[in-house]
Protein backbone atom coordinates (compact mmCIF):
# COMPACT_ATOMS: atom_id res chain seq x y z
CA UNK A 1 0.00 0.00 0.00
CA UNK A 2 2.80 2.44 0.89
CA UNK A 3 4.54 1.71 -2.43
CA UNK A 4 1.31 2.40 -4.35
CA UNK A 5 0.85 5.74 -2.54
CA UNK A 6 4.46 6.65 -3.29
CA UNK A 7 3.97 5.81 -6.97
CA UNK A 8 0.72 7.79 -7.10
CA UNK A 9 2.42 10.84 -5.54
CA UNK A 10 5.28 10.53 -8.01
CA UNK A 11 2.78 10.32 -10.90
CA UNK A 12 0.86 13.35 -9.61
CA UNK A 13 4.06 15.40 -9.26
CA UNK A 14 5.13 14.45 -12.78
CA UNK A 15 1.78 15.35 -14.31
CA UNK A 16 1.69 18.64 -12.38
CA UNK A 17 5.24 19.45 -13.56
CA UNK A 18 4.31 18.78 -17.17
CA UNK A 19 1.06 20.73 -17.01
CA UNK A 20 2.66 23.71 -15.31
CA UNK A 21 5.66 23.86 -17.66
CA UNK A 22 3.60 23.53 -20.82
CA UNK A 23 0.96 25.97 -19.54
CA UNK A 24 3.61 28.62 -18.85
CA UNK A 25 5.22 28.06 -22.25
CA UNK A 26 1.92 28.29 -24.11
CA UNK A 27 0.74 31.30 -22.10
CA UNK A 28 3.91 33.18 -23.01
CA UNK A 29 3.51 32.15 -26.65
CA UNK A 30 -0.10 33.37 -26.67
CA UNK A 31 0.86 36.68 -25.05
CA UNK A 32 3.58 37.20 -27.64
CA UNK A 33 1.11 36.64 -30.45
CA UNK A 34 -1.25 39.19 -28.87
CA UNK A 35 1.57 41.75 -28.66
CA UNK A 36 2.60 41.16 -32.28
CA UNK A 37 -1.03 41.31 -33.35
CA UNK A 38 -1.54 44.65 -31.60
CA UNK A 39 1.53 46.05 -33.37
CA UNK A 40 0.24 45.02 -36.77
CA UNK A 41 -2.15 47.33 -38.57
CA UNK A 42 -2.47 45.49 -41.86
CA UNK A 43 -5.50 43.17 -42.09
CA UNK A 44 -3.54 40.55 -44.03
CA UNK A 45 -0.94 40.33 -41.27
CA UNK A 46 -3.69 39.94 -38.69
CA UNK A 47 -5.04 36.97 -40.67
CA UNK A 48 -1.58 35.44 -40.72
CA UNK A 49 -1.22 36.04 -36.98
CA UNK A 50 -4.59 34.37 -36.46
CA UNK A 51 -3.15 31.31 -38.24
CA UNK A 52 -0.23 31.28 -35.80
CA UNK A 53 -2.65 31.67 -32.88
CA UNK A 54 -4.74 28.77 -34.20
CA UNK A 55 -1.64 26.56 -34.23
CA UNK A 56 -0.88 27.49 -30.61
CA UNK A 57 -4.51 26.72 -29.69
CA UNK A 58 -4.27 23.36 -31.47
CA UNK A 59 -1.08 22.57 -29.55
CA UNK A 60 -2.80 23.41 -26.27
CA UNK A 61 -5.72 21.13 -27.21
CA UNK A 62 -3.37 18.25 -28.05
CA UNK A 63 -1.59 18.58 -24.71
CA UNK A 64 -4.93 18.56 -22.93
CA UNK A 65 -5.93 15.41 -24.86
CA UNK A 66 -2.87 13.57 -23.49
CA UNK A 67 -3.98 14.26 -19.93
CA UNK A 68 -7.58 13.36 -20.73
CA UNK A 69 -6.38 10.01 -22.11
CA UNK A 70 -4.30 9.36 -18.99
CA UNK A 71 -7.35 10.12 -16.87
CA UNK A 72 -10.06 8.23 -18.79
CA UNK A 73 -7.85 5.16 -19.16
CA UNK A 74 -7.14 5.29 -15.40
CA UNK A 75 -3.40 4.99 -15.95
CA UNK A 76 -1.69 4.11 -12.66
CA UNK A 77 1.94 4.19 -13.79
CA UNK A 78 3.66 6.12 -16.55
CA UNK A 79 5.71 4.00 -18.92
CA UNK A 80 9.39 5.01 -19.35
CA UNK A 81 8.87 5.58 -23.08
CA UNK A 82 6.05 8.01 -22.30
CA UNK A 83 8.32 9.97 -19.98
CA UNK A 84 10.84 10.33 -22.79
CA UNK A 85 8.12 11.46 -25.18
CA UNK A 86 6.76 13.90 -22.58
CA UNK A 87 10.22 15.39 -22.14
CA UNK A 88 10.46 15.86 -25.92
CA UNK A 89 7.05 17.54 -25.99
CA UNK A 90 8.15 19.89 -23.20
CA UNK A 91 11.32 20.73 -25.15
CA UNK A 92 9.22 21.35 -28.28
CA UNK A 93 6.89 23.66 -26.33
CA UNK A 94 9.83 25.54 -24.87
CA UNK A 95 11.23 26.01 -28.38
CA UNK A 96 7.82 27.23 -29.60
CA UNK A 97 7.83 29.74 -26.76
CA UNK A 98 11.29 30.94 -27.79
CA UNK A 99 10.12 31.05 -31.40
CA UNK A 100 7.19 33.28 -30.44
CA UNK A 101 9.53 35.66 -28.58
CA UNK A 102 11.74 35.86 -31.67
CA UNK A 103 8.71 36.21 -33.93
CA UNK A 104 7.84 39.54 -32.28
CA UNK A 105 10.91 41.03 -34.01
CA UNK A 106 11.39 38.56 -36.84
CA UNK A 107 13.05 41.07 -39.16
CA UNK A 108 15.94 41.52 -36.71
CA UNK A 109 15.96 38.05 -35.18
CA UNK A 110 19.16 36.05 -35.31
CA UNK A 111 17.62 32.97 -33.64
CA UNK A 112 14.30 32.50 -35.43
CA UNK A 113 15.58 30.18 -38.16
CA UNK A 114 17.59 28.12 -35.64
CA UNK A 115 14.50 27.68 -33.46
CA UNK A 116 12.46 26.47 -36.43
CA UNK A 117 15.19 23.97 -37.30
CA UNK A 118 15.37 22.82 -33.66
CA UNK A 119 11.59 22.30 -33.51
CA UNK A 120 11.71 20.26 -36.71
CA UNK A 121 14.57 18.16 -35.31
CA UNK A 122 12.71 17.54 -32.06
CA UNK A 123 9.59 16.53 -33.99
CA UNK A 124 11.61 14.03 -36.03
CA UNK A 125 13.07 12.65 -32.80
CA UNK A 126 9.52 12.36 -31.42
CA UNK A 127 8.50 10.41 -34.56
CA UNK A 128 11.35 7.95 -34.02
CA UNK A 129 10.52 7.59 -30.34
CA UNK A 130 6.82 7.10 -31.16
CA UNK A 131 7.64 4.23 -33.52
CA UNK A 132 9.99 2.62 -31.01
CA UNK A 133 7.47 3.07 -28.19
CA UNK A 134 4.65 1.53 -30.20
CA UNK A 135 6.86 -1.40 -31.16
CA UNK A 136 7.86 -1.93 -27.54
CA UNK A 137 4.25 -1.66 -26.39
CA UNK A 138 3.00 -4.24 -28.90
CA UNK A 139 5.85 -6.66 -28.34
CA UNK A 140 6.04 -6.50 -24.52
CA UNK A 141 2.62 -5.61 -23.12
CA UNK A 142 0.21 -8.51 -22.64
CA UNK A 143 -2.74 -6.57 -21.21
CA UNK A 144 -4.99 -5.60 -24.14
CA UNK A 145 -6.56 -2.67 -22.25
CA UNK A 146 -3.11 -1.30 -21.48
CA UNK A 147 -2.16 -1.58 -25.16
CA UNK A 148 -5.29 0.34 -26.16
CA UNK A 149 -4.70 3.03 -23.53
CA UNK A 150 -1.05 3.54 -24.35
CA UNK A 151 -1.65 3.56 -28.10
CA UNK A 152 -3.94 6.55 -27.57
CA UNK A 153 -1.54 8.30 -25.21
CA UNK A 154 1.46 7.78 -27.49
CA UNK A 155 -0.55 8.97 -30.48
CA UNK A 156 -1.53 12.18 -28.72
CA UNK A 157 2.00 12.78 -27.50
CA UNK A 158 3.19 12.46 -31.08
CA UNK A 159 0.41 14.84 -32.18
CA UNK A 160 1.75 17.38 -29.65
CA UNK A 161 5.16 17.30 -31.33
CA UNK A 162 3.44 17.56 -34.74
CA UNK A 163 1.49 20.60 -33.52
CA UNK A 164 4.74 22.28 -32.49
CA UNK A 165 6.15 21.63 -35.95
CA UNK A 166 2.98 23.01 -37.58
CA UNK A 167 3.26 26.17 -35.49
CA UNK A 168 6.88 26.57 -36.60
CA UNK A 169 5.87 26.00 -40.23
CA UNK A 170 3.19 28.70 -40.05
CA UNK A 171 5.60 31.16 -38.41
CA UNK A 172 8.17 30.41 -41.12
CA UNK A 173 5.55 30.99 -43.81
CA UNK A 174 4.47 34.33 -42.28
CA UNK A 175 8.10 35.43 -42.01
CA UNK A 176 8.81 34.50 -45.63
CA UNK A 177 5.75 36.41 -46.86
CA UNK A 178 6.68 39.51 -44.87
CA UNK A 179 10.44 39.64 -45.36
Amino acid sequence: MAEETKTEKKRSRLIFRIISRTAVVLAIAGCTISIVSNQSSIAEKKTELEQVQKQIDDLTDKIEEVFIRIYINNVKAIRPEALKMLELVIQCCEEVCGLMREFANFRRSKELKDRIIQINSLEEEADRLYIASMHSLHSEEKDVLAVIAWREIYSYLEKCADACEHAADVVESVVMKNS
